[in-house]
């Protein structure tokens, strides 16, 4: 009797092993599909190096008739994403109707777990407001804003200072002032940084610059002052269930 109650629990152990065993392959296998469709996808999006002229001038036409024929396709798309040594390389969303419609839709406006790089209505890119904010996942593909996590290296940074910011009215390089952490839960006491859009005075604009250098990882050795337009991407930091790393940038050309 006591051996058949054991092999009875044996039995229905591995019953349970074997469905979670599956339901963990098939979950491994859809992830696997997504990522290749999304990259696929977003690969398609960017414009080929190859086509691209060395001259200036030309080359800044080639980008912005590329970015109107995006804008064409889609018209939520407002600009282009960019940072050399990291896989972001994407085009940026805003929905005025939905502010987190692009949180799990890609760029297509399919269902998709990746979502897209997508800015805040705090913000307006049209014309910019004081600080341009962009959302994006944290991938475990690597994909969309999961390579910010570099940025917590400061020998990164060093190698890596600027992100490129294009939008329709043109093509903007922007300087990383700030690499920071915080806790985004609701009773959390961590800088709010995303309340930030537009400042109604100087000292707003300050206030806001001071909080995010005396955050940083490290000094940038470089801030920013009252009329400097600015970036702040934000992702998932999952050190905490609600962290968020922030990356904070001026624009300088």
């Amino acid at each position: 009797m006591e051996k058949s109650k054991k092999k009875t629990i044996y039995s229905v152990l591995m019953v349970i092993f074997l469905v979670i065993f599956i339901a963990s392959a098939v979950y491994i296998g859809n992830y696997m599909i997504n990522s290749r469709k999304q990259k696929a996808i977003y690969d398609q999006l960017k414009i080929g190096a190859a086509d691209l002229t060395n001259n200036e001038d030309e080359y800044t036409n080639q980008v912005m008739a590329h970015y109107r024929a995006l804008k064409d396709e889609n018209p939520d798309f407002v600009g282009w994403i960019k940072a050399e040594g990291t896989n972001i390389d994407y085009p940026v969303m805003q929905t005025p109707e939905h502010n987190e419609f692009y949180l799990y839709r890609n760029f297509k406006k399919e269902d998709s777990i990746n979502g897209s790089i997508f800015a805040d209505l705090i913000s307006t890119i049209y014309p910019p407001s004081d600080n341009i904010l962009l959302h994006g996942h944290n991938m475990k593909d690597g994909s969309m804003f999961a390579t910010m996590l570099r940025y917590r290296d400061e020998s990164f940074y060093q190698e890596h200072p600027t992100i490129q910011f294009d939008t329709l009215d043109g093509l903007g390089t922007y300087q990383i002032i700030s690499v920071f952490r915080v806790d985004v839960s609701i009773n959390s006491p961590d800088f709010k940084y995303y309340n930030f859009g537009n400042a109604e005075n100087a000292q707003e604009f300050e206030d806001y610059v001071k909080n995010v250098k005396a955050l940083s990882y490290y000094d940038t050795g470089h801030t920013a002052s009252y009329g400097d337009k600015l970036i702040t991407l934000s992702t998932c930091e999952f050190n905490s269930e609600n962290g968020r790393l922030v990356i904070v940038a001026k624009r300088i050309k």
